[in-house]
């Protein structure tokens, strides 16, 4: 389907499967991705069809800041029995979120990336 464009998108490890997917298609089809926050280990696949957020930096996972990574573990357990104790429904993996690695649409850093990439290859 040469006429037709697929975008697919990941956060974290779902942008490390994107990463791997995109590699293996072919660089002359028209299949783009948004990877998000991929994980330090992962080897990144560098194409002009991906874009690859870190929030710019910040995200402590993506950059293998790992001082911060065991502070969060460390701290997961007590955030979230706390969470409990004070009626708050939050999930341990929430509990467990590494600075940096949350992506909102309402960031004017991760919004005018994403819009300005399809705009590019949308067009």
């Amino acid at each position: 389907m040469p006429d037709k464009k697929i975008i697919i998108a990941g956060l974290s490890a779902g942008g490390a499967l994107v990463d791997e997917t995109l590699e293996k298609v072919s660089q002359e089809t028209q299949v783009y991705a948004i990877a998000a926050g991929i994980p330090f280990w992962h080897d990144n696949f560098e194409s002009e069809n991906t874009l690859l957020l870190d929030n710019n930096g910040k995200d402590s996972l993506a950059k293998g800041d790992v001082k911060s990574l065991i502070s969060a573990l460390v701290k997961a357990p007590f955030k979230w029995i706390f969470s409990k104790i004070n009626g708050e429904n939050l999930t341990f993996s929430q509990a467990l979120q590494a600075p940096g690695h949350e992506y909102f649409w309402s960031s004017s850093e991760v919004n005018s990336q994403i819009v300005t990439f399809l705009k590019e290859k949308l067009r």
